[in-house]
């Protein structure tokens, strides 16, 4: 999954670093689930993970909230966490939290 950070948005070169590392970190399934949660779809693109532009946007400081995203426009709205433990913690929930009524 490629990533690319928006910093005009106001992300941090940490911040994005730390998501990349916990991305790169998951396991196939979750990172499955993590393209899904970005995009609405669990599929790589026909012509490739190249094709995938993920944007990540900070939104706002460090909080208990969870990680959310515009699958639209496949933009991760991750808030600024404190740590590489807590962000891993909230993005892992919010995948698991992000299954929705399996309608698709």
């Amino acid at each position: 999954v490629a990533l690319r950070c928006a910093l005009e948005l106001g992300m941090d070169g940490a911040s994005e670093g730390m998501c990349r590392t916990v991305v790169h970190a998951l396991p196939p399934d979750r990172k499955k689930a993590f393209l899904h949660f970005v995009t609405g779809s669990d599929r790589v693109p026909i012509k490739g993970a190249g094709q995938l532009d993920i944007v990540i946007q900070r939104n706002g400081g460090d909080s208990d909230r969870l990680p959310t995203a515009m699958t639209c426009f496949s933009r991760l709205l991750l808030p600024e966490y404190a740590s590489r433990e807590r962000l891993e913690e909230r993005l892992l929930r919010a995948l698991e939290y992000g299954r929705g009524f399996g309608l698709v």
